[in-house]
């Protein structure tokens, strides 16, 4: 039996594989989540933090900051979230010392616990009890305050939290030589520079400053930061490969495993970022639908880990893995954010994206080849699913797929 393993014009198109996006050079933005942590589903309020089980991690109202009042018998049903051996604080997330036994990890100064009468992951068993207990709600930007005209926005594909201005355009990071590179003449034709009122303030890491040309500037830890002509919609990146002094302005990032890299292909709409192996091999994940003559629905959001685990491994057979090959995870890789993995009973560990095991397809020959996406795979049955109701309708049928795997 397999189960999941316990304890993210003057464009160019090309592949640009992402395995530790910077703001720019010299600047790595924090993780999202420290390795062993990850983020599951939770229903109607989100997504929350997790343990590399998949188990939902909690906050404790007596608590004071970086100091845990839960010990003895309250850390038997509240056990807190240890840290690994060499692990170090880092942005957000900050350690405390639980006598002997070891580190606590804190998130903004707020020690972690699982809690013992969740079952299984998005579990929230524990949310509101006592009115001192809450699920710890993923939110990698609280607390962070922008100028005005701009925001945060998920870009997935970045992998990350990128800097938008008020049209949600992606802000990219200048990271040339002020006074000797700055951004002028022709490289105005491509790059606006995002405009700050004369009289503007500093706010937190954002500063201004004069370009000489009539314009203020903002900047951000010492980047000046600018759109890109070619952007058209909320999230689009064209402009990350264009010029190597600019870099999307991704303040928050999203772990993705040295095996994995992003393929950007600007020019297909249907897939404008796809999940690769590192030499470029698209990755496929296995997912269910279901549907009737006049309705077909897929069973589960693709995005929701819940329903990538209601499929795990079992998918795919024996028959299948003789085109399928797992995509394999090294014997010391920990999970993180939404990566986790499954494990075999032959001690091999599988990379999962969203509950999603992963897959390399045999009939792919060259970096880029999607030639099994949407492949379908139908079958009959009394019962099937549709939408969230099991349901028995004759002319039912189930039907697995398999999908080009997207950030």
């Amino acid at each position: 039996m397999i189960q999941p393993l316990r304890n993210t014009s003057l464009a160019v198109t090309i592949a640009l594989s992402l395995p530790a996006l910077s703001l720019a050079s010299g600047f790595d933005a924090p993780l999202a989540t420290p390795l062993g942590v990850t983020v599951e589903d939770a229903g109607r309020s989100g997504q929350v933090y997790a343990d590399a089980e998949g188990m939902t991690l909690y906050t404790f109202d007596r608590d004071t900051p970086d100091r845990s009042a839960c010990i003895e018998d309250c850390a038997s049903e509240w056990p807190p979230l240890m840290a690994m051996s060499g692990d170090v604080p880092f942005g957000d997330w900050s350690l405390i010392l639980r006598g002997d036994k070891g580190y606590q990890w804190a998130l903004r100064g707020r020690p972690l616990y699982t809690f013992v009468k969740d079952e299984k992951p998005g579990d929230k068993n524990g949310d509101g009890l006592a009115k001192a207990w809450h699920a710890a709600v993923f939110a990698p930007t609280a607390g962070f305050v922008p100028p005005p005209d701009v925001s945060v926005r998920e870009v997935p594909s970045a992998p990350g939290q990128v800097l938008v201005n008020s049209a949600g355009m992606t802000l990219y990071a200048f990271s040339g030589n002020q006074k000797k590179d700055t951004c002028v003449g022709q490289c105005l034709e491509v790059w606006q520079p995002l405009s700050a009122p004369a009289v503007a303030n500093s706010i937190g890491e954002f500063t201004t400053i004069n370009r000489g040309d009539g314009v203020y500037q903002w900047v951000y830890q010492g980047y000046p930061l600018y759109t890109f002509s070619d952007d058209v919609i909320a999230g689009d990146l064209h402009g990350r490969a264009v010029d190597e002094r600019f870099s999307p302005a991704v303040i928050v990032r999203y772990f993705t495993p040295p095996e994995v890299d992003i393929l950007h292909r600007e020019v297909d709409p249907i897939h404008p970022a796809i999940l690769t192996t590192a030499d470029g091999m698209t990755l496929y994940a296995r997912e269910k639908w279901a549907y009737t003559q006049t309705f077909h629905a897929r069973d589960g959001d693709r995005h929701g880990s819940s329903a990538g685990r209601a499929v795990g491994t079992d998918g795919c057979d024996t028959n299948c893995l003789t085109q399928w090959h797992p995509l394999s995870a090294p014997s010391d890789a920990q999970p993180s954010g939404e990566w986790t993995m499954y494990h075999h009973e032959d001690g091999s560990r599988q990379w999962a994206y969203r509950g999603f095991a992963l897959y390399t397809y045999s009939g792919d020959e060259t970096p880029g080849d999607m030639r099994s996406d949407e492949s379908f795979e139908p079958w009959r049955g009394e019962n099937a699913k549709v939408g969230l109701e099991t349901v028995s309708i004759i002319g039912t049928a189930s039907t697995m797929y398999w999908r080009v795997a997207s950030p």
